[in-house]
């Protein structure tokens, strides 16, 4: 078992930084320039990442019952966390699995790394490819920033050019609520 998510290692996230310059006037003649970074996932966040690779592990699938666990595992997934727990009798009520297929899917989806074991019915989420929430904030404050790889970098001057999300998308790295698209270092 597990203490720690192994698919955090190494892991990290492609990002689109956008830098707002601003000059705030603090006295005459003295002039202060600001810059505000707002970090924004490359792959929109959809829950399912890496969709290309993602295809292809489904693809290779030898167990739908496989299938049937990974959807339970989609739709109870909990906001901003890597681990889900996948109790027998829930699971059989949920999906129609028994017990044999339970054990194989469960063992399929290890295989192919999209689980991992943490402890007795708790299992991590590969983040790589599901994920709900905020996936820079969550791996930010788990990694540190070596989990971010900036992509690409967009600079403006206009304010709303740094609004490419939503408010409900969006937190900052203090974790208040912000308009401006991703997560603000």
């Amino acid at each position: 078992m597990n203490e720690t998510n192994p698919f955090l290692f190494n892991a990290q996230i492609e990002v689109i930084q956008y830098r707002r310059k601003s000059i705030e006037y603090i006295s005459d003649p003295g002039v202060i320039a600001t810059q505000t970074s707002v970090f924004v996932e490359r792959e929109k966040p959809i829950k399912l990442y890496r969709f290309a690779e993602l295809s292809a592990l489904l693809g290779s699938l030898k167990n739908k019952c496989t299938y049937r666990l990974l959807l339970h595992i989609y739709d109870n997934i909990a906001e901003n966390s890597d681990t889900i727990k996948l109790e027998r009798e829930v699971i059989y009520e949920a999906t129609g699995l028994r017990r044999t297929s339970y054990y194989d899917a469960i063992h399929e989806l290890l295989s192919l790394q999209l689980i991992a074991k943490k402890s007795q019915n708790v299992y991590y989420i590969n983040p790589n490819y599901l994920f709900k929430g905020d996936r820079i904030k969550f791996m930010t404050k788990r990694l540190g920033e070596s989990a971010v790889k900036v992509v690409k970098i967009i600079e403006t001057n206009n304010t709303q050019d740094l609004g490419v999300g939503t408010k409900d998308n969006v937190a900052s790295a203090s974790g208040q609520e912000t308009t401006s698209g991703g997560s603000e270092w």
